[in-house]
Order: C-alpha cells, then sequence, then structure tokens
C-alpha cells in the first residue's frame, strides 16, 4: 500500500502539446516523463522524450499480476484505455486506431504481429478491469464502496485542528495549492490526480521535489482515489456545511501495523470536505503514529484553468 517512489534523480523539461507523439521534443536526459496520450490527441507531457520512453508501459506488471479494482479507481483520462491495450500490444497486435497504434509503435517492445493475440487468464482479468473502469468513469459511477468520484472544479480554504490552513484550488482530481503554516510559512504544492504524486514546488530555487502522497496523509485523506485504498464504509449522510454529505468510516490495516480509523465526509460530487481519523503510517521504513483533522471552509464550485507542472523547474522523484 506504500507508494513506490523512484531513487532522487534531477531531470529539467516543459509541458507541451503536440499533434503527435513523434513531434515531441526531445530532452536527452535518459530518462522518461511520457506517461500516456490524453484520448486522441498526442501528448508530450514533461521531460517528453521520444527515445528515452522507448521502454515506457502504461501499467507495469499487467501480464503477469491481478490487479486490484481499487487502484483503478480515478484514472486520468484515456490511461485505463492505454492500459487495457498495452496488454494486447505485447502481443504484438496492430490497432486499427491511429492513436493506439502511433503509441505502442513507439516502444522498443512492441513487435507487430499478425492475428488476435491469445491472453493468459490473469490478462484477460485485467483487460476487463480496464474496460470496466472506462465505463464506469464515462457513467460516473461511484466507487463499489459508494465513493463519488469527483466531478467538480472548486476552490476551496482547508483548515486543520493545528493551524495550518490550504488554500485550493482542484480541477478533475489535480489540485493547485498553496500551504501556511501556523507560524507563516507559505509553500506552493500541486497534487496530480491518479497518478499520486505531489510536488512540493521551490520556484526561488528552481526545483519541485515529487513524493506520493502516502508518504503525507494531509494530503491522501483528501483524495477519493486514495481513499477507496482504504477500503472506506458507507455509514450514512448528515448535512455538513450547508449541503448533504456521505459520511464514510476507515477501518484498515495491514499485516506489518499501519492503520488507518476514523471518519471522513464527502459531497456528492467528490469533495473531502472534512476528516477525522488517526493512522500508523510509514515514513521510509518505519511507522509513526499521527491524526488529521480538518474541515473545507469558503467552498465554491467554479470554473477553473487545468492544473498542470512549470515547465521551468528541476524535477527530483524523491524517496
Amino acid at each position: 500500500m506504500r507508494g513506490s517512489l523512484a531513487v532522487i534523480l534531477a531531470v529539467a523539461g516543459g509541458v507541451l502539446l503536440a499533434p503527435a507523439a513523434a513531434a515531441c521534443p526531445r530532452q536527452n536526459d535518459g530518462l522518461c516523463d511520457e506517461p500516456y496520450f490524453s484520448g486522441a490527441t498526442g501528448l508530450c507531457p514533461i521531460n517528453s522524450d521520444t527515445a528515452d520512453c522507448a521502454d515506457l508501459q502504461v501499467w507495469w506488471g499487467s501480464d503477469e499480476t491481478a490487479i486490484d479494482a481499487a487502484e483503478l479507481f480515478g484514472l486520468e483520462p484515456g490511461r485505463a484505455r492505454l492500459a487495457r491495450n498495452e496488454i494486447f500490444a505485447r502481443h504484438g497486435r496492430r490497432f486499427q486506431s491511429a492513436d493506439l497504434q502511433g503509441f505502442f509503435a513507439l516502444r522498443s517492445w512492441y513487435r507487430p504481429a499478425e492475428g488476435e493475440p491469445a491472453l493468459s487468464a490473469v490478462e484477460k482479468g485485467n483487460v476487463a478491469l480496464f474496460k470496466a473502469e472506462e465505463e464506469a468513469a464515462a457513467a460516473s459511477l461511484p466507487h463499489p464502496s459508494g465513493m463519488p468520484r469527483p466531478l467538480a472544479s472548486f476552490s476551496a480554504e482547508v483548515v486543520f485542528d493545528d493551524g495550518m490552513r490550504l488554500a485550493v484550488e482542484q480541477v478533475e482530481g489535480r489540485e493547485r495549492q498553496v500551504e501556511t503554516a501556523a507560524t507563516g510559512e507559505l509553500r506552493e504544492r500541486l497534487v496530480l490526480g491518479d497518478r499520486r504524486e505531489i510536488w512540493d514546488l521551490y520556484r526561488a530555487d528552481g526545483q519541485a521535489t515529487v513524493y506520493s502522497p502516502w508518504y503525507d496523509p494531509r494530503v491522501l485523506l483528501r483524495l477519493p482515489a486514495m481513499l477507496v485504498l482504504l477500503e472506506p464504509v458507507l455509514e450514512g449522510t448528515e448535512t455538513l456545511l450547508g449541503e448533504s454529505a456521505l459520511r464514510f468510516r476507515l477501518d484498515w490495516e495491514d499485516a506489518e501495523g499501519a492503520f488507518w480509523d476514523g471518519l471522513v465526509w464527502v459531497s456528492a460530487d467528490g469533495i473531502v470536505l472534512k476528516a477525522e481519523v488517526r493512522f500508523r503510517a510509514y515514513e521510509g521504513d518505519s511507522l509513526y503514529d499521527g491524526e488529521v483533522r480538518f474541515e473545507l471552509r469558503n467552498l465554491k464550485r467554479e470554473a477553473l484553468e487545468p492544473v498542470v507542472p512549470p515547465g521551468d523547474l528541476a524535477v527530483g522523484f524523491a524517496g
């Protein structure tokens, strides 16, 4: 359940939209940050490099390991479709869709073959899970636990019981926030949806540090896509902040002693309005105890610009 994080890497790059993957500028940095296309439009994300991305796989191990359906909840647009078709691409399937064929043709491991591939039982099961997530997302269906999908663009202030405050703007599960400590310090950050990434931005130094929400309970407890991994149980509804809210209980633990225990309140359109949770979580290889209590204030549902990482920072993946 812990986020898997890479060793520290220093890279640089930007965010560009292009008509096709081949048009992406090459960074020649030896790294790959071209996770997927969004819809039919070619997307050149951070540090995209068609040479360095030749070995990319959208969902590693989906040909060998059965996927937990909860891991797929809230995938960003296009990723579930690519991950589903990647299972066939590993066997050399030729795709009629130009965007799929173009994407997989850039992979060093792709070997086109004739005919329809024979899949293992694990692969068939994973294909079905990806397809089910695509259809559930298209229909805006909640998770089986009752956790709603984040549908609203909103701004709000998150107030913690220790005096910490966050000014938040969120669009389609991606979030821009400015954190103010009780002592007055500011920290700007981005939370990038299903990619399970937090970006701490240090613009003055030209740096960004990227890590997993599993290492930051204050963020994890505000993301429905992460909360479903803690096996929430819907207890009922109540009025909170002037609107109807779903109340979920968390009562999750693992064999190593980590646990999450408490309540979260979520709006019908997937905004976590309040939390009162105790936890024992991982910090590196060690466990530590803590508690998170917060409540949203000044919630406004409004049209906002998409949240994207800045293109002028050196990026370190920290673990």
